[in-house]
């Protein structure tokens, strides 16, 4: 025993440290927390740390299509190209839903497919791979992810290049650039503007080529954010709902955070605090929506032990009274989260025919223990229940907010539902994995005239192999 502590201690001195992301399989909320810190990280660019977070996820839960998928990525960007194909396969196997979440999914695989093949350098594939996310993220009225596509397709035909040693001028690995190949890309870069003239690494790379070769290609002028809920345009809650998947005619119900820290900040693209623009968003929603005897409310607030302000079962009471409701409710309190979740069910009908789906409105993580149920645990029992939990928050997508979103991920991830959460300067609603599909923007290296073939090739360029993924976000402007 002595001589076993002798031994840790000396390899503690001599700086051993203990893996930092251990995998405990059958724990959902330390896989969810795990996945998220993933995502977070390779936002950062700290890929080896994300592999870390994914392959922990993904170990504790091996069925979910997010954990498999982001681990691929991870897998792929670390060039462990064979490893990241077999989880692509495992991926494709975990795709299921109904029409629109396979749709999605697919869109998702083959665009992470085809970022894999740009890692790794092989971007004919990639080409295709991506052309074929194009089409699927196009039949989901994603402009987003379209636009991320085209960059990627245009970084692709840039790189897209035989490499060569010139040792005689003693240049290093490099591509040759044809004019064909650089007007090809700028063309897809200013494809990438008309789809989102917001995306920074398409301003970047349109913008170079653009200037570089003397271009006379138009790019869309950028559109001023929203500064109130009026000037957003009629059809945002339709949008809204396509994203979660909501039909006028389900059961909804709308469990609503009105804890103090909801007027304690305002949302730069509304100009009203968190609770106003929750009151305007649902009631936006509830326009939408074709009959009373489908709406319910709840409330997160007060203190952790009272009843909440506004409970009010499926079909008990008229739209205009929840409406009413609404309105005059005054937040307050704490946010016991995991007891209104594990009581949520009591809002549904018995009405086993119509689809259920519970509305969660939130700006932060459960705040009064409780010990009868977690919020993971509630999530399982939704889903056996057939009722889709969504989220929506306040919350920005950081490393702070960790806790939060990792509950939020386990709700929605379980019952099959959907988290976003609102991008503060243009009231967009994000989702999680849009943030990893943003992560992987790419801008053109830095490439020069090249003198390798005389002058019998003009307006011949070249960029150095060492160039080409260098990590260079921060150099990027909004």
């Amino acid at each position: 025993m002595f001589i076993g502590s002798r031994i840790i201690l000396l390899l503690l001195l001599l700086g051993w440290q203990p893996k930092r992301v251990q995998p405990f399989r059958g724990n959902p909320t330390k896989a969810f927390q795990d996945y998220f810190s993933g995502v977070n990280h390779f936002k950062e660019g700290n890929i080896k740390l994300a592999n870390q977070y994914f392959q922990s996820a993904n170990a504790n839960i091996p069925t979910n299509f997010s954990f498999c998928l982001s681990y691929a990525l991870t897998q792929g960007k670390l060039n462990q190209l064979k490893e990241a194909e077999d989880l692509l396969i495992k991926t494709n196997s975990l795709v299921k839903g109904t029409e629109a979440e396979i749709i999605e999914k697919k869109a998702l695989v083959s665009f992470f497919k085809g970022m894999i093949q740009i890692y790794n350098m092989h971007f004919d594939e990639a080409q295709i791979s991506l052309k074929t996310a194009r089409q699927l993220f196009e039949k989901l009225g994603d402009k987003a992810a379209i636009s991320i596509i085209y960059n990627a397709i245009g970084f692709s035909i840039f790189a897209n290049q035989g490499m060569n040693v010139d040792k005689s001028n003693d240049k290093d690995l490099h591509g040759h650039l044809f004019p064909v190949s650089l007007f090809r890309s700028a063309g897809y870069f200013q494809k990438s503007l008309y789809a989102d003239p917001t995306n920074l690494y398409a301003q970047h790379n349109f913008s170079v080529l653009n200037d570089t070769l003397c271009l006379d290609y138009s790019a869309p002028v950028l559109k001023k954010p929203a500064l109130d809920p009026s000037q957003l345009s009629e059809d945002w809650q339709l949008s809204l709902l396509k994203k979660l998947q909501i039909h006028p005619d389900d059961e909804i119900v709308f469990l609503l955070d009105i804890s103090g820290s909801m007027v304690t900040e305002k949302v730069s693209c509304t100009g009203l605090d968190r609770f106003r623009t929750t009151q305007w968003l649902t009631n936006s929603i509830l326009e939408t929506l074709v009959s009373d005897n489908q709406i319910g409310i709840g409330t997160i607030g007060g203190d952790c032990h009272t009843p909440p302000t506004a409970w009010k079962k499926a079909g008990s009471t008229s739209l205009n009274e929840i409406q009413a409701t609404i309105s005059n409710i005054l937040p307050e309190g704490s946010t016991p989260l995991a007891k209104m979740i594990a009581l949520s069910p009591e809002l549904f009908s018995t009405n086993g025919k119509r689809k259920k789906s519970l509305i969660l409105i939130s700006d932060g993580a459960n705040t009064c223990p409780y010990p009868q149920q977690q919020i993971c645990e509630s999530a399982k029992m939704l889903a056996r229940m057939k009722i889709k939990v969504h989220v929506l928050s306040f919350l920005q997508n950081t490393a702070s907010h960790a806790a939060a979103f990792a509950d939020y991920e386990c709700l929605t991830e379980t019952t099959a539902g959907k988290l976003l959460y609102l991008e503060d300067n243009q009231c967009q609603m994000n989702s999680i994995s849009y943030d990893l599909i943003q992560a992987c923007g790419l801008k053109l290296p830095p490439f020069e005239k090249s003198n390798c073939l005389d002058s019998s090739i003009p307006n011949l360029w070249m960029y150095f192999k060492s160039d080409l993924f260098i990590d260079n976000k921060k150099t990027l402007k909004k």
